[in-house]
């Protein structure tokens, strides 16, 4: 950690009666506005009492994009955690409404206070009410993550505020919080022991009985969360029961895959692409059309010739990555593929995906082996994306002579065809519709589960062919226009403003100093003119989006040296301007910097 993180430490166990999942959400929230906040836990599993509920907590962790500001030590030894109260900056304690909680006396925050560690702490208990209505501690409402998020935001802020009141609360405790005084009415008791007077009378705890309420919510929450862990084991042990028997793929045994295909001026292509999916290996699928060419009914007349295809229309042609969203609205399958209208599957195309896709966990995208229309000319066998967010088709233009045999981990994978499971669907939400009308929508999509922990991997036995951009012409000035617009969306979205000015800006002079030829000049300064223009929209679109580890950026390209580029900086990108701007209209077509633009 860095000696300016805000550090919030967890001390002790993660009992029945901690509320993991406002602590989470409170945690990831103040973190995405804050990115110094940090969680150190010194503290676990409760052995014989509860080992679910920080098992819970770390999958969550786990498959969060600030998994990192997360520091889970488990159990410390007893000697060294007083150590940690004196590095953090505040312990954090959250209780869900439950009568341990209430009653209990928070030792752990006794600890705290003898340390000078100023405590946040849920409103419920009588020490934490105490602390905060004499302004020695904090405290928030029950269940309310924003309510974290806030108290953590302001005092990241008021350091000096936040250890004033630790080392007052610290004076208090040693005054107070000692036996002779908090034992003092249960002595003076014991002197004259007296029936107390509402022991005949039902005690409300709140008129309106809320807490109670609040309680019964939560052992019934507790017991479904229970039940959870109970299913999701028993699916694990009949999974590996399953992959012990040899798979079927002419069976209905294996996950339902949806196939999704979008339509805009595919007539030529649709009907083929269809009857190839039909005469699939694997029949547990189900296809849903999507219909973006408003007024053309060919796509409803195809689909009768099928049993298994549902169309869905769009009344307009509302792209790529909007036509396939509309589509997962539709679907079932614990799979879900994203077809292209103009390709042609090989007959064990969807088998090969769902062996990969089940053969570990952690897989949360598989791509495919394409070739173009004519035979074994590769179009793709994975992808990478370089430094100024130029992408390129691994194999692009080779014939296939097994040298893309083997499956592999990728940085993206093409839309073209792309499966994706339903779990990894729900972490990245889909394609994002900013790409409009395509391209990089896959990339993005590829690079968000991959900063969610999923693994991209490209699976060589799924093949296809691909007669390609079927719906704009291929190298034409409008398919450059969108795809560089597509490309400078991508950046913006993804890219660390030192990324922008270190990393982007050398390879993208160098490239359009020594690569880019006329047919690409207009379409470039179009989509750079639209950056200027919509920037304010794509810069809210980052700040609503996630944020991504540069490490999953291939940085630099192979074939362009910025090694003699001494500018860096506003220069450069003053330079670059004055480069696009004033670009020589030399003869002849863009060099190929790489193989494939996807």
């Amino acid at each position: 950690m860095d000696e300016d993180d805000f550090v919030v430490l967890w001390s002790g166990g993660y009992n029945t009666w901690t509320d993991v999942d406002s602590l989470y959400n409170g945690l990831v929230m103040a973190m995405e506005e804050n990115p110094r906040i940090k969680f150190v836990s010194i503290g676990g599993a409760i052995d014989g009492h509860d080992t679910m509920t920080y098992e819970r907590f770390k999958n969550l962790v786990e498959a969060s994009p600030y998994n990192k500001n997360f520091i889970l030590l488990g159990w410390v030894p007893h000697e060294e955690v007083h150590n940690y109260y004196l590095e953090a900056n505040t312990g954090l304690i959250l209780d869900a409404p439950m009568y341990e909680g209430l009653l209990g006396c928070k030792t752990r925050v006794l600890e705290w206070v003898r340390a000078g560690l100023p405590s946040m702490a849920t409103e419920l208990c009588e020490l934490t009410t105490i602390l905060n209505k004499k302004d020695l501690g904090y405290t928030f409402p029950i269940g309310s993550p924003a309510a974290i998020k806030k108290l953590l935001i302001y005092l990241a802020e008021h350091p000096k505020e936040l250890a004033e009141t630790g080392l007052r609360a610290k004076k208090y405790g040693f005054d107070n919080f000692v036996f002779e005084k908090t034992t003092q009415p249960l002595r003076e008791w014991t002197q004259n022991p007296t029936i107390a007077p509402d022991s005949q009378r039902k005690i409300q705890l709140f008129e309106d009985d809320s807490l109670r309420l609040h309680i019964e919510y939560h052992k019934l929450r507790q017991y479904a969360l229970s039940l959870q862990e109970e299913i999701g084991q028993i699916r694990e042990e009949n999974k590996q029961l399953r992959s012990r028997i040899p798979f079927n793929p002419f069976s209905h045994d294996g996950p339902l895959v949806s196939i999704i295909v979008v339509y805009y001026k595919g007539d030529k292509y649709l009907e083929n692409c269809l009857k190839s999916i039909e005469d699939n290996s694997y029949r547990n699928y189900e296809i849903v059309v999507v219909n973006n060419d408003i007024g053309d009914h060919f796509v409803e007349e195809t689909a009768k010739k099928f049993s298994r295809v549902k169309v869905v229309s769009a009344g307009k042609n509302i792209g790529f990555s909007k036509g396939n969203n509309l589509a997962i609205k539709y679907v079932a399958g614990e799979i879900i593929v994203f077809l292209n209208q103009d390709t042609e599957v090989f007959p064990d195309w969807l088998t090969e995906i769902v062996k990969v896709m089940q053969s570990e966990k952690k897989i949360g995208i598989v791509g495919s082996k394409i070739f173009n229309s004519h035979g074994k000319i590769l179009q793709h066998a994975g992808g990478h994306i370089f430094g100024n967010a130029l992408t390129n088709h691994v194999g692009y233009g080779e014939v296939d002579n097994g040298n893309f045999d083997e499956i592999s981990e990728m940085e993206y994978v093409t839309g073209a065809s792309l499966a994706i499971s339903m779990e990894t669907l729900k972490f990245v939400k889909g394609f994002d519709p900013i790409y409009f009308p395509g391209y990089f929508e896959d990339a993005d999509l590829c690079l968000t589960a991959r900063a969610h922990g999923f693994k991209v991997v490209y699976a060589p036995s799924s093949t296809l062919h691909h007669h390609e951009s079927t719906s704009l012409s291929k190298f034409s000035e409008k398919f450059f226009y969108y795809f560089h617009r597509s490309r400078l969306r991508f950046v913006i979205k993804n890219y660390t403003i030192s990324d922008v000015f270190n990393k982007f800006l050398p390879v993208e002079y160098v490239w359009l100093r020594d690569f880019v030829g006329p047919d690409q000049i207009n379409p470039l300064r179009r989509a750079y003119f639209d950056l200027f223009l919509s920037f304010p929209r794509l810069l809210l679109h980052r700040l609503r989006s996630r944020k991504l580890s540069s490490d999953l950026i291939r940085f630099g390209h192979p074939q362009v040296s910025t090694d003699s580029l001494k500018l860096r900086g506003l220069p450069l990108l003053i330079k670059t301007f004055q480069l696009l701007w004033s670009h020589p209209r030399r003869p002849g077509l863009s060099k190929p910097v790489n193989k494939h633009e996807s």
